[in-house]
């Protein structure tokens, strides 16, 4: 896994695609940060919310993009061992494969959203229009216990069920637990090293991005922040493409999904 730092550099045209990254994640920070800045300063000036809404707007747009162009990264770096060549960016294909992936995440968290709402107005229900009080107390605990244990076994699948949205782009990636925790059993050393390592970067970047709220009260260090956390976002996205990539067989989605 340690080829995750350095592969990329193999590319002969990693500078202008590093660059093309940095540019769209780049615009993509501006437009949230300068959108939380002038939401900062709406009590003495309320018709700032317009700005606000504005950038933060055209953030979430961008974002799409950046999104699709990391899973184009994943999908590419799948299929290929030695000297790996990475997808240059195009903004409407990009755009739709972060849009599905958005799509997807939101069709996955409405479910859940949805199943757990169910239980807790059964819960409620029961709890007003009954006796059973205590009975209801300890199934209120234990659904609370049931939604924690199962939010921790996605966190620790999610690099395989990611890695099997970008190989595939089915809307319905995120329920296959059973193909994961095949994928996963297939060489689970590999899987738990590279979930480990996503893990650390995800707190390193966590770090970084939480200096921009030390930049956010003046425009000029505001915008120094967006261009540092840019700058290390466009090297991490390969690294962490890398390792999703690799902490999973490519092959046995393609066979797996197939037998669904």
């Amino acid at each position: 896994m340690e080829k995750a730092l350095y592969y990329m550099f193999k590319d002969n045209l990693i500078k202008q695609k590093m660059l093309s990254y940095f540019l769209l994640v780049f615009v993509t920070n501006a437009c949230f940060m300068f959108g939380a800045y002038y939401l900062t300063l709406i009590k003495a000036n309320p018709s700032l919310i317009t700005y606000s809404m504005g950038f933060i707007l055209a953030g979430l747009i961008l974002a799409f993009p950046a999104a699709g162009y990391y899973m184009s990264c994943i999908k590419s770096i799948m299929t290929q061992d030695e000297n790996i060549v990475l997808p240059t960016i195009h903004l409407g294909k990009n755009f739709v494969f972060g849009f599905k992936y958005f799509l997807t995440v939101l069709l996955f968290a409405l479910c859940f959203v949805l199943v757990y709402s169910f239980f807790a107005v059964l819960l409620i229900f029961l709890f007003k229009y009954t006796n059973l009080s205590l009975i209801v107390s300890l199934m209120s605990i234990f659904l609370i216990l049931l939604m924690l244990v199962f939010l921790f076994f996605i966190w620790v699948i999610s690099l395989a069920l990611l890695a099997i949205f970008a190989k595939t782009e089915f809307y319905t990636s995120l329920f296959r637990y059973p193909l994961a925790i095949k994928l996963i059993k297939n060489n689970p050393g590999n899987y738990f090293i590279s979930f480990l390592l996503y893990v650390a970067v995800a707190i390193f970047m966590g770090i970084i991005n939480s200096f921009l709220n030390i930049f956010i009260i003046n425009k000029v260090l505001l915008l120094f922040g967006v261009i540092l956390i840019s700058a290390v976002a466009s090297y991490f996205i390969f690294v962490t493409a890398y390792i999703v990539a690799k902490s999973v067989d490519s092959k046995l989605i393609e066979i797996k999904t197939d037998e669904l």
